[in-house]
């Protein structure tokens, strides 16, 4: 209805809407319509240019991620791996690009789980992740809500296997977001790399200064991660440098100068290409330490910053 009415209306730019699912119901109305859009989500589909030829994907898909996952994993010396994923078009995504990624490394998959979204009880996937051998965990968990009944059901059942996921996982590790019995070490979660730091790569300048914009906006600290990963930024700055290239803001002009794009974004280098519209890659991507919040610098950042996990 709301996307009918901005077609109705003459739009041929859209920014929006947040999740894999919505932006792939949408993405059915906007792509006849020859709309431009850049979403919030990492299901891989979204980007494929030959599928959807407007749609440009400026945050980290599945596949990016599962190489990183994957890095960390072999850091850690797991062999014997268990997927979980939500029953989200994300979660599907997620775990095709990480089965593909583990066998192709050689790993042993001994489980794959899928759990309904905002799941009052995460322990029976657990348990039977654990009853098929499992000595670390691969997942995407989309919701807070779930992210919290991972960890409380991974207490309950008296188990802290390594961990690595999808960014949402940070969430877990700010003040107050799980019990703190529920809180262990070796617990990761992808993002950028710029938003991460060592003992002797600290953070940028530049992405301090965007990060103190986002909370002096009013951004609540629980979200600072959700906005600053948020591809909107780079979206919008890209459309004005496109646009002055082409000299035109249709969108046959726009969509000839995003194809064939490559240049700098905020975290590192987009490039496009007519078939592959998924601007950033795995090279502009960590994995941070979900609780590592208690440290100074991630403590000045409101969680936004992260220790950078081990494989990166």
């Amino acid at each position: 209805m709301v996307i009918r009415e901005l077609i109705d209306k003459g739009i041929n730019v859209v920014v929006g809407p947040t999740g894999s699912s919505q932006a792939m119901s949408a993405l059915e109305v906007t792509t006849p319509a020859s709309i431009i859009q850049c979403c919030y989500a990492s299901a891989d589909e979204v980007g494929d240019g030959k599928r959807y030829p407007y749609h440009y994907q400026i945050n980290f898909g599945a596949v990016p991620q599962a190489v990183r996952h994957v890095d960390t994993l072999q850091a850690l010396g797991k062999k014997n791996i268990g997927v979980l994923v939500d029953d989200t078009a994300a979660g599907d995504s997620t775990r095709q690009a990480v089965v593909a990624e583990l066998k192709k490394r050689g790993f042993n998959i001994v489980s794959e789980q899928v759990f309904p979204t905002k799941t009052t009880d995460m322990t029976p996937f657990l348990r039977k992740l654990r009853a098929d051998g499992a000595e670390a965990i691969d997942n995407h968990i989309s919701t807070n809500g779930d992210a919290t009944q991972f960890f409380v059901g991974l207490s309950r059942i008296g188990w802290k296997p390594p961990t690595v996921g999808h960014t949402g996982l940070l969430y877990a590790g700010l003040p107050g977001a799980v019990p703190e019995e529920s809180r262990y070490e070796e617990v990761y979660a992808a993002t950028y790399k710029a938003l991460t730091y060592t003992d002797k790569d600290m953070i940028s300048d530049k992405v301090k200064k965007f990060a103190k914009a986002l909370s002096d906006a009013g951004t609540p600290d629980a979200l600072l991660p959700v906005a600053a990963t948020s591809p909107f930024y780079d979206f919008v700055y890209l459309l004005k440098a496109v646009a002055e290239k082409v000299g035109a803001a249709d969108s046959k002009s726009l969509k000839a100068g995003l194809d064939s794009f490559s240049g700098e974004g905020f975290f590192g280098r987009i490039s496009f290409t007519p078939e592959r519209h998924q601007g950033y890659g795995a090279d502009v991507l960590a994995m941070a330490v979900v609780n590592s919040t208690n440290e100074p610098i991630s403590k000045e950042s409101k969680g936004l910053y992260r220790r950078r996990g081990p494989g990166a």
